[in-house]
């Protein structure tokens, strides 16, 4: 952590340094991990709500791009593959998030839907279907 106040002078607004440690068993076994977050606010309790907020978003979006887009079964490792492939899925999963036709589909029908329906697919990417205008 010491780092991080070494450099404080390229951080404008820093004014704390906070870390969570935090311990998880799964399946018997224990691991252990360390967060640093350098912050603009002191007060401990507004420090530690901001940060539970940020682990809730990441876990929930996590979970809408496990369950819908199964990433955690891909295996697409080799060279920028796997980081090419999150950035279209939550792409995709931005233009499904964003349709606000008057059906109220989940996430997981709308990809289907966008998946068998090029006029749909082309309102999520344009704005309206471009086959259907021409």
């Amino acid at each position: 952590m010491e780092h991080y106040l070494e450099q404080k002078g390229l951080w404008p607004g820093l004014k704390a340094v906070a870390m969570v440690a935090s311990t998880r068993e799964i399946d018997g076994k224990t691991s252990e991990q360390r967060r640093d977050y350098l912050c603009s606010i002191t007060k401990v309790a507004s420090i530690a709500e901001t940060i539970r907020r940020h682990g809730s978003i990441e876990n929930q979006q996590h979970w809408i791009l496990d369950v819908p887009f199964p990433e955690d079964a891909h295996r697409g490792r080799k060279d920028h593959s796997a980081a090419n492939l999150e950035l279209i899925r939550r792409t995709a999963l931005n233009l499904l998030q964003q349709d606000n036709s008057s059906d109220k589909r989940s996430i997981r029908r709308r990809k289907r839907r966008a998946f068998s329906n090029l006029a749909y697919r082309e309102t999520l990417l344009f704005g309206q279907s471009v086959t259907e205008n021409s």
